[in-house]
């Protein structure tokens, strides 16, 4: 019924949230991409391509909890970048 996850926990990192809703719509939820790969996941990129992406990814300060603003440069390390749109982050892809 629903499909989603965020780049705040690490890949194969636990589901956590706030409510003990079973249906799993609550508003504050975390849900790392899961994956039978050994140390990492398979992600698909916009552009059609797929990357193999390591648990030991870069995640930042996971101490810092949700960020107050919603702009601006990911506060999760290479993984938050990876997973915002309009950040500023530079891509080190192949261009």
């Amino acid at each position: 019924m629903y499909c989603g996850f965020n780049t705040i926990l690490p890949p194969n990192g636990p589901s956590c949230t706030d409510d003990t809703n079973a249906w799993g719509d609550q508003e504050h939820v975390f849900l790392p991409p899961t994956s039978g790969h050994t140390g990492g996941v398979n992600a698909s990129r916009g552009d059609g391509s797929v990357a193999f992406i390591s648990n030991s990814i870069d995640t930042g300060n996971l101490g810092i909890g949700q960020p107050a603003n919603h702009g601006g440069a990911s506060n999760y390390g290479v993984w938050g970048a990876l997973g915002s749109k309009a950040g500023g982050e530079v891509s080190a892809g192949n261009d």
